[in-house]
């Protein structure tokens, strides 16, 4: 987890959207100590989360110094709107996954730009909902931000702050540039994973029975919310067609590569690719090559069992260590 921290969030918080990212940040706020409330239109949604310990339900008396919209692109610019006058002091921001639009029309239906700054936290699980919801899920991740040109001072702090106190390293980066590098990073991967699982709806079964992690590794994310994605990709689609179309012409080519006669000096664009592919698969966040031990679990356990009719009751402690691969920011 970020460590760096040293001034938690100015709260109290009102989270707007007890989803999975949501309810996740206000479980990582009220770690944190910070005062949290929350909205959902979906009352169910609210409710579970604040069962979760993830703050209380929002009344009408609350005065939140920031609001964390986190709903569906599609919806958040009026939310975002809404919320800047409905608290006119407070610090606005959101967490949706495209930038560029959605802060453009905020601030077209009136959102207040002064106090406004985007965020991003590039964290997530291919499951939804509040019950999915992690107080960790966003420990070590960037959470990328993108003040508008006018966002004063106090409110980009605010807007640092948040993200540290849950645990994330924040990075600044314009609207335009948020929207070009999650569309490589996120957007087009979505997209890949899910052509790839969608291959296998008519193969032969006896083909799938015989997968292995492979496979399931690269499908993964192909069982995220279709529905949130549809939205997401309609928001962000011309960085994303720019991202596949590209990714389409140099597969068009491996392909041809590929189908070479085999030979010792065929297909070097094979041997490029996976080259190339494997060095930069190493250099991603969180799977760099430096191995640490971790303790992972170091707990007492009691057990008791019946041998020969006589009662035996002992304990034991244990500490698993494991070598993991260490998460760089």
């Amino acid at each position: 987890m970020n460590e760096g921290r040293s001034i938690a969030v100015i709260g109290p918080v009102l989270v707007i959207g007890t989803g999975l990212i949501g309810t996740s940040i206000a479980l990582a706020l009220r770690r944190a100590g910070v005062v949290v409330s929350l909205e959902d239109l979906d009352p169910d949604q609210a409710a579970i989360a604040a069962r979760m310990g993830a703050g209380a339900l929002a009344t009408a008396d609350d005065d939140p110094a920031v609001v964390v919209v986190a709903v569906p692109p599609r919806h958040a610019a009026a939310v975002i709107a809404r919320a800047s006058r409905a608290f006119p002091h407070a610090t606005i921001t959101d967490v949706t996954s495209v930038k560029a639009k959605v802060l453009a029309d905020a601030c077209a239906l009136g959102a207040d730009p002064i106090r406004l700054i985007g965020g991003h936290p590039m964290a997530g699980r291919e499951v939804s909902g509040a019950a999915s919801a992690r107080a960790d899920l966003l420990d070590d991740r960037w959470w990328i931000l993108t003040p508008t040109d006018v966002t004063a001072p106090e409110h980009e702090r605010a807007g640092y702050r948040l993200a540290t106190t849950c645990g994330s390293y924040p990075v600044e980066m314009t609207a335009s540039e948020h929207d070009r590098a999650v569309a490589l990073v996120s957007h087009a991967p979505q997209v890949l994973s899910s052509v790839l699982a969608a291959q296998l709806v008519n193969a032969d079964p006896a083909h799938v029975s015989v997968a292995g992690q492979g496979l399931r590794d690269m499908t993964r994310i192909a069982g995220s919310d279709s529905a949130l994605w549809t939205d997401i990709l309609s928001v962000n689609a011309e960085p994303v067609a720019d991202v596949l179309s590209r990714r389409n012409s140099s597969e068009g080519r491996m392909g041809a590569d590929v189908s070479r006669e085999s030979t010792e000096q065929s297909r070097p664009l094979t041997r490029l690719w996976l080259s190339c592919s494997s060095t930069v698969r190493a250099s991603l966040p969180g799977c760099s090559r430096q191995w640490e031990k971790r303790r992972l679990i170091s707990r007492t356990f009691a057990l008791s069992m019946s041998s020969d009719g006589r009662a035996v009751s002992w304990s034991f402690r244990f500490t698993l260590t494991l070598s993991t691969c260490s998460r760089q920011p």
